[in-house]
């Protein structure tokens, strides 16, 4: 509910600062108000509680009592407005992934990172902090063509990890969610939806933070953070997550990463892809200042975040592409060229090759 007038404006169903609550209710002869503490300043206020207000008061009877006494009212979108995006590209073995050119679905030739920032685009993201190394910023612009405008490039001055990487976002951030991507992943959805949009629609759903997971085998557990949990009852693929660990030993998923129903042998691994509230960055936050100068991950405080606030994770309709594992570039590049435009004149280029292949070999 947005009101102007006597009333604060605000985006969500918060009606009012605490200090005008009773006036207004007492007023309005509205039933008792549910309190509700919001973060952050809002339309100028100091950071201070709201008072919440049930939903069927503000559609049913709110609006009338505040027309009749001169206050408009909209409907604003109560869902949860996800519109920035943290990339990180700054890891050593990471930051010139994204600066490979792939042929993409269309058949036009991008780079990774143009490809991810068309991903997070589809989900309705308006601004994306690309953390890179220093002295980067220059071959990443160009790399992002003609999106360079929505960037805005965050230097992680010292190696000091995956999860310093994200929290050098902070202030990009603000009090907002935000999606996070890494740079050295590309994704291929198996529906209309991109995979970024799958998720926000998901966080959006459930006001939470949501991490894609994707059932992998425990060969390659090496390679991902992998969550433990229990299923969400009534809503398939979608989990409550309760531990997060990264890379795991097969022994130690077997003891304490089995989630309900799935195959024997397949864990819920990270997908590369995150909705993630501004909670996070207060965990980062203390981690940064308790670490003395060691590496911060952000697998730790994923963990701590289960235990913080409601924190799902969702298995989308698709697949993520490492490409930084060994030929990484080569199969994320053949799947794009087989799920794109021009899938049949690469199917008979592959046949030509193998042709050839068995004939020299004979």
């Amino acid at each position: 509910m947005i009101a102007s007038g006597r009333v604060p404006k605000m985006n969500a169903m918060v009606l009012t600062e605490e200090s005008h609550h009773e006036a207004l209710t007492r007023r309005l002869s509205l039933p008792r108000a549910l309190a509700c503490t919001i973060g952050g300043p809002v339309s100028g206020y100091k950071k201070c509680p709201f008072l919440l207000l049930q939903t069927s008061i503000i559609i049913q009877v709110l609006p009338r009592k505040l027309k009749h006494r001169g206050i408009t009212c909209s409907m604003g979108d109560a869902r949860m407005r996800i519109k920035k995006a943290v990339v990180t590209a700054a890891g050593p073995s990471q930051r010139r992934l994204p600066l490979q050119r792939f042929v993409d679905l269309d058949g036009s030739e991008k780079s990774a990172l143009e490809i991810i920032i068309e991903e997070v685009v589809a989900a309705q993201v308006e601004q994306i902090a690309l953390v890179i190394q220093p002295g980067d910023q220059d071959v990443f612009a160009e790399a992002a063509s003609d999106y360079e405008s929505l960037l805005t490039f965050i230097e992680q001055t010292t190696p000091r990890g995956y999860g310093d990487a994200v929290h050098c976002a902070r202030d990009f951030v603000g009090n907002e969610p935000f999606v996070h991507l890494v740079g050295d992943h590309l994704y291929i959805s198996g529906q209309s939806r991109r995979c970024a949009q799958q998720l926000v629609d998901v966080a959006r759903a459930e006001q939470c933070a949501v991490s894609a997971v994707q059932p992998t085998r425990e060969n390659r557990l090496h390679q991902y953070g992998t969550i433990g949990g229990r299923p969400v009852a009534g809503r398939k693929g979608l989990y409550q997550v309760e531990n997060v660990v990264e890379k795991p030993t097969p022994t130690e998923a077997e003891q304490h990463l089995i989630v309900p129903g799935q195959r024997a042998g397949h864990y819920l691994c990270l997908f590369g892809m995150h909705v993630l509230t501004p909670a996070v960055m207060d965990i980062l936050e203390d981690s940064v200042k308790a670490g003395g100068g060691d590496p911060v991950f952000l697998t730790p405080a994923l963990a701590a975040l289960s235990g913080r606030e409601k924190y799902l994770a969702t298995e989308l309709n698709g697949t993520r592409y490492n490409l930084g594992v060994k030929y990484g570039l080569l199969t994320t590049q053949l799947a794009l060229a087989l799920n794109g435009s021009e899938r049949e004149e690469v199917l008979a280029q592959l046949v030509e090759l193998l042709a050839n292949r068995t004939i020299s070999k004979g």
